[in-house]
Formats: structure tokens, C-alpha cells, sequence
């Protein structure tokens, strides 16, 4: 302030514009201290004892902005929002956001008035802290014994966040932590990807993801992870002996990953009028139904299993 070089600073004709906060620089030729801030204000003027201060609040949740006055009554406050814009009803000491959504973020600030002026906040800035958004869950995986599987799932986010990857087994339990898989970002879209190495029979479970920010979470849904197996023999068919007109009756119990197939042959030919089950009936056996049986039973996974069956005698 020019002229303001003394240990008193004397304000003559104080106006509206004499009030606000004042400071002094003291200097030597060692150096320099600066006095705490002192605050002008006119009795009655309206004047600012708390201002608005930024705040972030959750999508959803509520909040509210706060001043408190001193001055003459009445005193009357209008809040503003970006720039100008005049929030309705918003004409008390407190402005509640409820129900924050992004719209709600932005600048607010109170004009508070009374008979002798008024006075202007600061501008108190809104946040609102979104939580991540799913976009996509891992999709189920059925894969070979030792195999390398990846589990996917997108999401977005505006808040720095953390990705969890866990197993649970099919029947539920206690889910087991993984880690946070790797993150790669493309145009705003998060993929989280967990890789499962090796895959056996203890890793035949459920997968999930868990993504967290400052805002809250979401989890994807399950993703199962199913081991194909080839066939195998559980109970192997008995030679049948029967009397010319009776029937016969073959069974074979198979286990292995569906779906099961199963081709029967007599003599080593195809016999392609079988249905493709586990049984075959031979109705009104003759002699001419005598002979070895087999039944080749495969899946998608390798190789064929050949069952070869002791033959009818008539």
C-alpha cells in the first residue's frame, strides 16, 4: 500500500472497500518477517466468518456447503453455480446436494446481503467421485490338463483404481486372493486379465474380480473354469450267452468330458443302424448275431477309447 511504511497503518474514511485482510512486510538489512493476517471488517456490513470449502462427495451420497455470516440482520443468501447461475430456493446459510450425480460438479459460491451492502464468497469446488463401471465379466473357459487359460473382464474408471482377481470353489467357500492380474488401458476402457498357468483339477474352480477406487466397488460375476478329460472305462461290458429268440443286451459305463460318443461294430464292421448310447440291445438273437462286439467311445479331447466285448455265444 503506498505510503504504508510505518509500525501503524491508519485507514482514514473506511467504505465497503476498506474491508478485507490486511498484513505487514517488516525488513532490516538482516532480513524480513511477516505479521499474521488482520481482518477489516465494517459493524453491520456483511461479513464472512467460515467460507465454503472443496469437498468431494460419492455419486448418490449427500453433502452440504456452509458459510456463516456476521452482520446486521436480516441478512439474506443466494447461492450460485458455475459462474452465474442462480440455484433456486438455495437461499439459506446451507446448500445440500442430494443424491450427488457428475452434473452436480463444478464451483458454488453465496452472495450474502443486507440493508448496508454485501458480500461474496469464495468458490468452493464440487467433486464427485464416481465408482468404476463394469462393462464386461470373465466368460467361462473349458480348456485341456495343462493348458494356459486368461480370465478378462472391462470396466471403466475416472479415479485411480485396483483390479482383484480371486477363486472360489464351484460350491462357494472361502474365496481365495490372486492378485490384481494385469491392467491395460485403451481409449478410457480398462481390461484386467488374470492368466491361470498349468491348469489341473484344483484349478477347476470359479473366478472374479473385484475393482476398487476412492468411490466404492464392483465385482464381475463368476466365471468357471471346466477341465476337459478323455474317456475313460468305469464299467466294462460282460460276454452274453443267449437261446436262439431271446434278446441281448450290452452295457458299457463311460467317463469323460461331454459329449460322449459311441460307435458299435460286430465282426469289425460298423453297425451304423446303433444309436450312439451306452447300450446296445440285440432283439431276437440268432446265430447269425454270434460273434465279437466293440464299441469305440471318443470326445473332443484325443484319442478314441476302443472297447473291445466278449462275443455272444448262441
Amino acid at each position: 500500500m503506498s505510503g504504508a511504511t510505518s509500525n501503524v497503518l491508519e485507514i482514514p474514511n473506511i467504505t465497503t472497500n476498506s474491508v478485507g485482510t490486511y498484513q505487514l512486510l517488516v525488513t532490516n538489512p538482516v532480513g524480513s518477517i511477516t505479521s499474521r493476517l488482520a481482518s477489516l471488517t465494517i459493524s453491520g456490513y456483511p461479513a464472512f466468518l467460515t467460507q465454503p470449502h472443496n469437498l468431494s462427495v460419492v455419486r448418490g451420497n449427500n453433502t452440504n456447503l456452509s458459510v456463516i455470516v456476521d452482520g446486521l440482520d436480516p441478512i439474506s443468501y443466494q447461492w450460485y453455480s458455475t459462474g452465474t447461475n442462480i440455484l433456486a430456493d438455495a437461499t439459506n446459510s446451507i446448500l445440500s446436494i442430494f443424491n450427488a450425480q457428475t452434473t452436480d460438479a463444478g464451483g458454488y459460491y453465496v452472495v450474502v446481503t443486507n440493508s448496508l451492502g454485501s458480500a461474496t464468497s469464495f468458490v468452493a469446488n464440487v467433486s464427485v467421485l464416481t465408482p468404476p463401471i463394469l462393462l464386461t465379466s470373465p466368460n467361462d473357459v473349458v480348456t485341456n490338463l495343462g493348458a494356459t487359460v486368461k480370465f478378462l473382464a472391462t470396466y471403466t474408471s475416472f479415479l485411480a483404481l485396483t483390479p482383484k482377481w480371486f477363486r472360489v470353489g464351484t460350491n462357494g467357500g472361502t474365496s481365495a486372493s490372486l492378485g490384481a492380474g494385469v491392467t491395460a488401458s485403451t481409449n478410457g476402457i480398462f481390461t484386467s486379465t488374470l492368466t491361470v498357468a498349468n491348469v489341473n483339477a484344483s484349478l477347476a474352480q470359479n473366478y472374479y474380480v473385484v475393482i476398487s477406487n476412492a468411490a466404492g466397488s464392483v465385482s464381475s460375476g463368476l466365471a468357471n473354469l471346466s477341465i476337459l478329460t478323455p474317456p475313460g472305462i468305469l464299467a466294462q461290458p460282460d460276454g452274453l450267452f443267449r437261446n436262439p429268440g431271446s434278446n441281448g443286451f450290452f452295457f458299457v459305463s463311460a467317463s469323460g468330458s461331454e459329449p460322449l460318443t459311441y460307435h458299435w461294430y460286430f465282426n469289425g464292421a460298423g453297425l451304423d443302424s446303433a444309436p450312439s448310447t451306452n447300450y446296445l440291445a440285440i432283439d431276437n438273437v440268432s446265430s447269425n448275431n454270434a460273434g465279437p462286439y466293440q464299441v469305440i467311445i471318443s470326445n473332443p479331447v484325443g484319442s478314441p477309447v476302443d472297447f473291445k466285448i466278449p462275443t455272444i455265444g448262441v
